[in-house]
């Protein structure tokens, strides 16, 4: 059972699966002295055919060699409907009369399950043959097709009469799901969410697919993988065979795919079954599966299931929390194979459960066992797009402003999620989506807008999962931002109960005595996944963003004090590392004391500081400039942006995949240049995202001093490089060419160097303008972007602000176009950094092929074939 080693990219508003999967069987008698009448009978019949209703077959599709009468026969008995073309030559023939008796005889044997229809073609003594007299005859009344005053009429109605018989066969054969189980269970989220343009909110509104992995790939954590879209789990030729095994952890929608593929199964004309693992108290699997089949079916027995000859097949939910041992599950596995059903079971990994079963159990070591990843880029995208296309029509999916929205939304919640602060798992992100939609009741003035989906989630996990009543909440916090700091002053994320202990004792001297013992608080945040215990005993917490919030509570409420004054100066010294960066983006979250600003502001002044900034004049880059003009510039493709936008995330997906499987070699002692760099960037970063969380508290002149220093220090960066590249002996390195391959110097090898590093040279300004833009840039800083970069008058400082405008803003400004080209017309490395920023914003937005074709036209830009072919026929 093979499938395929790569993602599927999905059309949003298509179904889960095509219902083109049970097409009912057409088999047409006729003479063939009337095969035009068959032919057009094929012709009208078309559209269902295409929507798969229908598959028709007539002796014509007979392969040569093949023995007539053997084929004839076995597609009557396959058959579902056997339509007869009637005529005086039909009634003539010898074989159509055989093939109308051997049709009758089945249709006696098998009472309402095979649909016989007469259609008259020509005026004929037809009602006195007995076997015609007892279906209804086609078209109205018998009337002869050739005998209508209109043809098409006659058609028409044959058409609607098989049509009507196609559907009579699907009530007769189906299975119909129990409208309250589909309802209540199958299609409810889950958790309670509603949504501005529509109360309740179902399943198929927002599921989307996730990604998983082969097991034993992620175990062993391989750098090439065969992950793919858990819909291609259930797209084999028979589910009966399936026997598959879902490891994911808490939260990550094992039980919402579960739903989702038991609708898929039932839509692919197998007969699936849903248990809850919970509900699996002995080995009586007979017992279990009839009283499931009877509350999630209507209109059938038990007995229809088990005699029905389709595929069926188990779905296990929570496995796990079946109550029965590991001989008593092995015993009930093997009874369902014994059957001949197919099996899905998901399992929990927390404590490695899915592990320890799949090592213990002969039964599930069969199955092919596969992880339930978080959501990546791609999927976050897909998830927000079906959040915002919900109450909208199909149009909204095009315009500019919907993919404006969209981008906002990702921005916001790829910075919330961070890399691990949050798991990018689909329940956390709807209530960011939630969140971001109606505000939270918990709010603290002295927290940014960011820093509220944080204290959303926390108060969720105290109130709604841990039931901690509210005058009961503060004293959680308490504990929480004591025990986060102490742990923090470990430097270790992990303490053994001993220490815990201990910690709990010198709490108990620093704050009054309270009712509630430490292994009732202990008790509490362990249910509320505040806390944790991992597989060597260690107490932990549960989540990242946990950990870093209170951190940062408590030196964003002790900031006073010298000594944390000491450690956030240490923390803005040391941003290359992971921890110390994703704390001080909290503490900005905490905190608007401008002392918190300040420091990060001097950590950026003080980078790169002997280095002037990137200006991109002529002159700045004349070691580049005139190699570049000789680079051949691509050609505007009509390529499609929603394609584009998912392969982008996708290639983002797989980078950051790979940097996972990498082992960490030491953030502090890495190399000096590297760490020097990764500060840098993790500062720009951190400065675009205070703007982006307080634009509406900072005054205008901070918010100016920030965007001031986070672009100057990525110019700076920027023109660190310049400078090395510049300096770099270009003869030398050929000589040492050279003498690799033995052989002297050549000009060639000089100017195959030279190129290189041209081409080194603006792949990274390119990257590096780009990076500052979009760090820094946000719909809410476009006037603070206009005021700095309009002092500066630089061409970096030119490009910096058009992208965001255009980025930002989603549009092409061809007036500001204009006005930029007439600028740079005497720097063609800056004419070339702006025709690639417009061509990457085609790329990944809705832009008409007029548009294309004036850029095109303006840059002196060969244009794609297609677009010149759209153009015209517009």
């Amino acid at each position: 059972m093979g499938r395929k080693n790569e993602e599927v990219y999905l059309d949003m508003n298509s179904p889960s699966i095509d219902q083109k999967s049970n097409p009912k069987k057409l088999f047409h008698s006729y003479c063939h002295k009337d095969e035009q009448y068959s032919k057009e009978l094929e012709k009208r019949l078309a559209t269902m055919k295409r929507k798969g209703m229908i598959d028709s077959w007539h002796d014509r599709k007979i392969v040569p060699g093949s023995n007539i009468s053997e084929k004839i026969k076995e597609n009557i008995v396959n058959s579902d409907i056997i339509l007869f073309l009637v005529s005086p030559d039909f009634l003539d023939s010898e074989e159509c009369i055989k093939e109308l008796e051997e049709s009758f005889n089945l249709a006696k044997e098998n009472t309402n399950k095979k649909k016989l229809i007469p259609i008259i073609l020509r005026p004929c003594d037809w009602k006195n043959e007995p076997k015609l007299k007892i279906p209804l005859a086609l078209p109205k009344d018998g009337q002869a097709i050739n005998t209508w005053e209109n043809t098409d009429e006659a058609w028409e109605d044959i058409r609607c009469g098989i049509e009507r018989a196609v559907f009579d066969i699907e009530d007769e054969s189906c299975f119909t799901i129990n409208e309250s189980f589909k309802n209540e269970f199958i299609n409810d989220i889950g958790v309670g969410i509603t949504h501005p343009k529509k109360e309740e909110i179902n399943l198929n509104d927002l599921f989307v697919y996730p990604s998983v992995e082969d097991y034993i790939s992620h175990k062993q954590n391989q750098e090439t993988t065969s992950s793919i879209s858990s819909r291609k789990l259930i797209e084999v030729e028979n589910c009966s065979k399936m026997k598959i095994a879902l490891e994911g952890e808490e939260q990550i929608g094992k039980t919402s795919l579960l739903k989702t593929l038991f609708q898929d199964l039932h839509n692919l004309n197998t007969l699936p079954i849903f248990i809850k693992g919970k509900d699996i108290k002995n080995t009586n699997i007979d017992k279990i599966i009839s009283e499931c089949f009877t509350h999630q079916y209507i209109g059938k027995t038990f007995s229809n299931f088990t005699e029905d000859n389709r595929g069926k097949l188990i779905i296990i939910d929570d496995w796990h929390l079946a109550k029965i041992d590991q001989e008593s599950r092995d015993q009930i596995l093997q009874q369902i194979d014994e059957k001949s059903y197919g099996l899905i079971i998901s399992i929990n990994n927390t404590y490695n459960i899915a592990e320890h079963q799949l090592k213990t159990s002969k039964e599930i070591s069969k199955f092919e066992h596969y992880q339930i990843k978080p959501f990546g880029h791609r999927l976050r995208a897909q998830l927000i797009e079906k959040w915002l296309l919900i109450g909208e029509n199909q149009e909204y999916e095009s315009n500019s402003e919907f993919i404006k929205q969209s981008d906002i939304y990702k921005t916001n919640i790829d910075s919330i999620l961070g890399k691990t602060i949050i798991p990018a798992r689909p329940l956390f992100i709807i209530l960011i989506l939630r969140m971001k939609e109606i505000g939270t009741s918990h709010q603290e003035l002295n927290l940014t807008s960011y820093g509220h989906y944080y204290q959303f989630l926390v108060f969720g996990c105290l109130n709604q999962t841990a039931k901690i009543p509210q005058q009961k909440i503060d004293l959680y916090l308490n504990y929480l931002t004591e025990l986060s700091y102490f742990i923090f002053r470990q430097q270790n994320k992990t303490i053994s109960k001993q220490i815990l202990e201990s910690f709990n004792q010198s709490y108990s001297e620093k704050f009054p005595p309270t009712k509630t013992s430490f292994i009732e608080i202990i008790d509490k945040l362990k249910k509320g996944k505040l806390l944790s215990i991992d597989n060597s005993g260690q107490y932990c917490f549960k989540y990242e963003y946990i950990y870093y919030y209170f951190v940062s509570k408590y030196l964003a409420e002790n900031i006073s004090d010298k000594k944390i004054k000491c450690t956030i100066t240490h923390l803005c010294s040391k941003l290359h590392n992971k921890d110390y960066a994703n704390i001080m983006v909290f503490v900005s979250h905490h905190s608007k004391e401008d002392s918190v600003l300040d420091e990060i502001i001097l950590t950026a002044l003080s980078l790169y500081e002997n280095e002037p900034p990137a200006s991109l004049n002529k002159e700045s880059v004349s070691f580049i400039q005139d190699v570049i003009e000789s680079f051949k510039t691509p050609q505007l493709e009509s390529a499609n942006y929603k394609e584009e936008r998912e392969r982008r995330w996708e290639t983002k997906d797989e980078k950051e995949r790979k940097e996972d499987c990498e082992k960490d070699s030491g953030e502090e002692d890495a190399a000096d240049t590297a760490s020097k760099l990764h500060q840098g960037i993790k500062t720009i970063e951190i400065l675009g995202q205070i703007l982006r969380n307080r634009y509406g508290s900072l005054q205008t002149t901070k918010q100016i001093q920030i965007f001031t220093e986070g672009q100057n220090l990525g110019l700076r960066m920027l023109g660190n490089f310049h400078n090395l590249l510049a300096e770099t002996d270009i003869d030398l390195l050929a000589e040492e060419i050279a003498k690799l391959k033995k052989k002297n110097k050549t000009q060639s090898e000089k100017e195959i160097l030279a190129r290189l590093m041209a081409y080194l040279g603006y792949v990274v300004t390119f990257g590096f303008m780009k990076k500052i833009s979009l760090s820094l840039g946000s719909e809410n800083v476009l006037s603070i972007a206009d005021r700095v970069n309009g002092k500066l008058n630089t061409p970096a400082s030119k490009l910096i602000n058009f992208f965001i405008h255009q980025w930002f803003e989603k549009r092409l400004d061809f007036e500001e176009i204009k006005k930029m080209k007439k600028i740079f017309s005497n720097n063609p490395f800056a004419t070339r950094i702006l025709t690639d920023f417009i061509r990457d914003y085609i790329e990944m937005h809705p832009v008409t092929s007029r548009e294309i074709h004036s850029i095109a036209g303006l840059f002196n830009i060969p244009i794609d074939k297609q677009i010149m072919i759209q153009e015209e026929n517009r």
